[in-house]
């Protein structure tokens, strides 16, 4: 199963359509059954077409992109969270190959107003792959050193609601940025609450290696970090795991496609 997370970066980014359509040929190309996503942004005064979804929505022009050249239907699921630069809407969501069965999001910050910028929503899509069922977590945490929305209660509160989700037969995948470099003394929260860092289980892959960009330059990353992660909670482990876009670059983020293969007991 071929799995993408990527922080698209609201409408900042210059030559913003091409980009979303280099996103677009990549989940062809590199054959993407799922694609996490943050920052997804859309216009705030647009009318709503469906589920929240308006017409400049980021990742509805990636999925009618897709469809239109290349004739690939993805399913998409958008996550409402809170308003942005005074005219978008801001949230989290997904692209699926397959049938996307629910979904549900919780709201992981003290502070839930969706006019509040630290505000931090969680979305939830379920799936089914392969025969396989996939519970995919679109996550954007906030930063570890603020006083007002304390790092930790966010990430226990994201851990209560995968808790809530998990069953025998199914697969969590936590994916998103988290806000809080590899680097740092804090990334041994991550441990505390059992969630295993997916890219390190492959070997050459090391805390060292970037996924956000400080400044606009591939230079500069000496001074970038890795920020964005897939983790699961369970016997999961990465068959291949890479960070993409580095070349043509899409983001002020970097991609994370990783393929997951389960073990005989998850």
């Amino acid at each position: 199963m071929n799995l993408l997370c990527l922080n698209l970066h609201c409408f900042q980014e210059d030559y913003r359509i091409k980009k979303l359509e280099l996103i677009g040929d990549y989940l062809v190309n590199k054959n993407i059954d799922v694609a996490c996503f943050q920052e997804v942004a859309q216009l705030q005064h647009e009318e709503v077409l469906f589920d929240n979804v308006k017409p400049s929505n980021n990742i509805l022009y990636i999925r009618d992109f897709i469809k239109e050249k290349y004739g690939i239907i993805y399913h998409l699921n958008f996550t409402f969270c809170k308003h942005s630069f005074k005219i978008l809407d801001e949230g989290v969501g997904i692209l699926s190959k397959n049938e996307i069965i629910s979904h549900i999001d919780r709201c992981i910050s003290n502070n839930c107003d969706i006019e509040n910028w630290k505000t931090r929503r969680v979305g939830c899509y379920k799936t089914i792959i392969d025969g396989i069922k996939y519970n995919f977590y679109s996550s954007h945490l906030g930063f570890f050193n603020d006083k007002d929305e304390p790092y930790e209660q966010q990430l226990r509160k994201l851990n209560e609601f995968v808790e809530l989700n998990m069953s025998d037969d199914s697969i969590d995948l936590i994916c998103g940025d988290f806000n809080l470099p590899s680097t740092a003394d804090e990334y041994q929260l991550f441990n505390k609450y059992g969630f295993k860092d997916l890219y390190l289980t492959i070997d050459g892959n090391n805390n060292e290696d970037y996924t956000f960009l400080l400044g606009s330059q591939l230079e500069k990353a000496n001074q970038s970090q890795r920020i964005d992660y897939i983790f699961s909670k369970q016997n999961i482990i990465a068959s291949e795991a890479k960070i993409c876009f580095k070349e043509e670059i899409v983001s002020d983020h970097l991609g994370l496609h990783m393929k997951i293969k389960k073990t005989t007991n998850f």
